[in-house]
């Protein structure tokens, strides 16, 4: 087996790992990177919800644009400057 990809995994999980992402169609391996990705927003939108409680939907929404697409993003698409309101 070539080099460990993560250092903290058992390198026959890892090999079994491995072989069912191989196993996977191309549909597959697309219907799965879009779940993680809902992951992801979920989580993301989680963690700002406790960080700002009183923040309204409105403010979430650009606070999550600029968590993930950056300040200039969230300037161009709601005029919204995190760094003006707190980030």
């Amino acid at each position: 087996m070539t080099r460990p990809l993560f250092t903290d995994t058992d390198s026959c999980a890892e090999e079994v790992s491995l072989a069912l992402a191989r196993s996977r169609s191309v549909p597959e391996k697309l219907i799965a990177i879009g779940r993680m990705w809902s992951v992801q927003i979920r989580l993301a939108e989680l963690g700002l919800r406790t960080r700002y409680p009183r923040a309204d939907e409105e403010e979430r929404r650009k606070r999550l644009c600029a968590f993930l697409h950056g300040r200039e993003v969230a300037l161009r698409v709601f005029g919204w400057d995190r760094e003006q309101e707190g980030y």
